[in-house]
């Protein structure tokens, strides 16, 4: 009959009896979205960048996703939620923050089109869940195994990792790809080169002069810092080395002090008196110093200052000396060389055993301004360091970055050496194999299936986005690309074409996709279960926001953001 309405394909239950928790999970994605959106233009080799200003009036400009990320100032827990999921994507697998807020964006945008239809969120969870994990089988149908140690392909994964950065000019990409793997090379553990600790890898970053002027080093490097006398020898081969907190006289026994304090102070009126005074003290450093020597020392870096007694007597032992040295660095050293930070020389705590080795300790001085202190040779875990160099304080902290990236991503193929294509090619292999797979599903969780496999295409269409292609044909071409079989089908943005991936260079590991498709999924899982906002104690009413201040900041959330809510 023509009166007659029409019904819904599924009981709209949810809306009609928790019509206030739709508002709240409408509220939560258009959240996530504007997150999401803040990002989007930062993935791929033609991202931009953004220029933060910080607290205390510094500006950050970088192309990082999660640099942008954690310096925002949010209130919101979902917003807060995002932001912890890009940290621990970080944290793990060095790369793809990006991708993994705008897919669980894209996602969250998805399950709010499906609720609008009268879907459950858990319907959606149940087939996101499905979804994942067809996604991950079928990524590791599609990955292919390498050689670890082959530098070619570690090469073309670094540079994929970096061309996403500020500094992404061809010579500069290949320069830190470079230093990447000669660190990577360098600070493997006890030169096994399967396993990479980025804790062994120190980087110093020096204004002045350019990225190809940095300098490698196989070893620990301090910097800022000088021998502390012109009679110590400026360099020792076959170093002992002691690390010593200080050494400072703590106890000093005799008529003068019967124990001696940190604030102890005395009064000498007599100059036979002062002279004598000296003399004690000079033969308490003397044997301080005897005491290294004995133990075979020829390096000692302490963590506090050297008086200049003190730094005669080593002078004249022959050991070279080392002060204020930080106490990161000591402890550092300290794993690297195998010695033991001692407190107090004046007790009995220095033996042969708490001392460390190296091959070589010097002094090197590019410059009559900088000074570092080089320790090479270690016996220990693997060391590697690096001295930046850069025009500006910003470009070497978007170069630290990247070459951080470009780290994680060694670090990824070391641990699973495996590969698939980047240029959104995964992405796409993926949305054609999910809703080849929905098609299995007669149940609402086809539906969300679906939705997952359309939200993955957000990947390659916001490459051709930032690239000024067109997001349609060039989504249309990689469809058609893959329904042909390419498997590794994706988007040469340089060129403007769909190409094989392998052949171009343009690849990644699968480490990073994988958790960045959880993490993901695991967000749109959390956002989806909060249905409600429930006032904790204390909670002001008044405070909350009038109604129509709400839908003023909503709306103009939608025009700078751009956002179909």
């Amino acid at each position: 009959m023509s009166g007659r309405n029409t019904s819904p394909i599924f009981k709209p239950a949810y809306r009609q009896e928790r019509d206030f928790n739709v508002k709240v999970l409408k509220s939560n994605i258009m959240v996530a979205s504007i997150v999401s959106h803040i990002i989007r233009n930062t993935i791929g080799p033609y991202s931009v960048s953004k220029a933060i200003l910080k607290k205390d009036g510094e500006v950050l400009i970088t192309g990082d996703a999660f640099s942008i990320l954690k310096t925002l100032k949010v209130e919101h827990p979902i917003a807060k939620i995002l932001i912890g999921m890009a940290k621990a994507q970080d944290a793990i697998v060095g790369d793809g923050v990006a991708t993994a807020v705008i897919l669980a964006g894209e996602l969250l945008k998805k399950a709010e089109i499906l609720i609008d239809q009268g879907l459950l969120p858990s319907n959606i969870l149940k087939g996101y869940d499905l979804a994942l994990k067809r996604a991950v089988q079928r990524l590791e149908e599609i990955a292919i195994p390498i050689n670890p140690d082959d530098e070619e392909i570690l090469r073309r994964l670094a540079c994929t990792a970096l061309n996403t950065k500020v500094i992404s000019s061809p010579e500069t990409i290949e320069g830190l790809s470079s230093i990447a793997l000669k660190l990577a090379k360098l600070a493997c553990e006890n030169g096994v080169e399967t396993k990479l600790n980025l804790e062994d890898i120190k980087i110093v970053k020096k204004r002045g002069g350019f990225l190809g002027d940095s300098k490698v080093v196989d070893g620990y490097v301090i910097e800022d810092r000088e021998i502390v006398h012109p009679d110590m020898p400026r360099r020792v081969e076959n170093a002992n080395i002691a690390l010593v907190r200080s050494l400072e006289l703590k106890e000093i026994t005799g008529s003068w002090w019967e124990a001696a304090g940190k604030n102890m102070e005395i009064q000498i009126e007599e100059l036979e008196a002062h002279e004598a005074f000296l003399e004690e003290r000079r033969n308490l450093v003397k044997q301080m110093v005897s005491k290294l020597a004995l133990h075979g020392v020829n390096v000692v870096l302490v963590n506090r200052g050297i008086d200049e007694i003190t730094e005669h007597y080593l002078a004249r032992a022959g050991i070279l000396a080392v002060k204020r040295v930080f106490l990161q660095d000591m402890n550092r050293i300290s794993r690297l060389t195998g010695a033991h930070i001692i407190s107090d020389l004046m007790s009995d705590y220095l033996t042969a055993d708490r001392l460390g080795q190296a091959k070589l300790v010097e002094e090197w001085r590019p410059s009559e301004k900088e000074n570092y202190i080089l320790i090479t040779g270690c016996p220990g875990w693997g060391a590697s360091s690096v001295i930046m160099r850069g025009g500006n304080q910003y470009a070497l902290e978007e170069a630290e970055r990247g070459l951080h990236d470009a780290l994680q991503v060694v670090r990824n193929i070391r641990e699973d050496p495996r590969i698939i294509p980047g240029g959104g090619a995964s992405e796409m292999e993926l949305s054609k194999c999910l809703k080849d797979y929905a098609q299995t599903f007669s149940g609402k969780e086809q539906l969300a299936i679906l939705a997952y496999s359309e939200a993955l295409r957000i990947v390659p269409q916001t490459l051709a986005d930032n690239a000024g292609l067109d997001p349609l044909r060039a989504l249309a071409d990689l469809r058609m690309k893959h329904s042909e079989g390419m498997v590794w089908a994706g988007l040469n943005v340089n060129q403007g074409e769909v190409e094989d991936m392998e052949k171009v260079g343009i690849l990644e590991p699968i480490k990073v996709k994988v958790h960045a498709l959880n993490a993901a999924t695991d967000v749109a899982r959390i956002v989806l279960r909060i249905d409600e906002v429930i006032p904790s104690r204390g909670f002001k009413k008044e405070e909350e926001p009038k109604p129509e201040t709400e839908k003023k900041a909503v709306d103009a959330l939608k025009k700078v953001y751009e956002l179909e809510l």
